[in-house]
């Protein structure tokens, strides 16, 4: 029984130590974006600044689309492009609550996505979420928001069109660091081959 629990133990560290991971989170912008009524921004391209460890990345992130601004129904949907360091790798139209409906035409990073809307020109939010190769050190996230989609029969105007970025979270994943884990899986393996020298020995 003895011999079984350090096996176990001895095989539980070492997958600690070869594929165990200490995940770093942080929310790097938000609008916090709830009022469909909310004038947050027009037609532009909001660029967020942020530091990486580098390598594959976690991130995700929500589109907020606010309803026509007049609150009258435009039936025009909202067309949202991303890029990471100036490289687009999401892009598609969305149905936030102005009408219209809802095609991805670019995702190169196979991100996944969500979108609802409130309905009557309420609102809506596009979730998205998948992983990235950033850069080590500075990268740069772009969103660039345009109210003409395919679908439009015409454009109210950029004022009366509106959008936020709520929650863009960056989770780096890194080994646990060697060092760290190697005592544990030293002791292990010593008591391992302790238990089956005493065991040979009573045969």
């Amino acid at each position: 029984m003895f011999h079984k629990f350090l096996k176990g133990a001895a095989l539980a560290l070492s997958a600690a130590v070869l594929s165990g991971a200490a995940a770093h989170a942080a929310v790097v912008f938000n609008d916090g974006a709830t009022n469909p009524n909310g004038s947050y921004r027009g037609v532009e391209t909001l660029n967020v600044d942020f530091n990486a460890a580098g390598g594959s990345t976690a991130l995700s992130f929500d589109l907020f689309g606010a309803q026509s601004v007049d609150g009258l129904g435009n039936g025009y949907d909202d067309l949202f492009s991303v890029a990471l360091n100036g490289i687009t790798v999401f892009e598609g139209y969305f149905n936030l609550g102005g009408g219209g409906s809802d095609s991805v035409i670019t995702n190169t990073l196979g991100w996944a996505w969500s979108s609802s809307s409130a309905g009557g020109w309420m609102g809506g939010t596009v979730a998205v979420s998948g992983f990235a190769d950033l850069l080590a050190g500075l990268n740069t996230f772009s969103v660039t928001f345009n109210p003409v989609g395919p679908y439009n029969g015409g454009n109210q105007g950029t004022g009366d069109e509106s959008w936020a970025l709520n929650n863009l979270d960056v989770t780096a994943v890194s080994p646990v660091p060697l060092p760290a884990a190697a005592p544990l899986l030293a002791a292990a393996l010593g008591g391992l081959g302790f238990a089956a020298r005493r065991k040979r020995k009573s045969a």
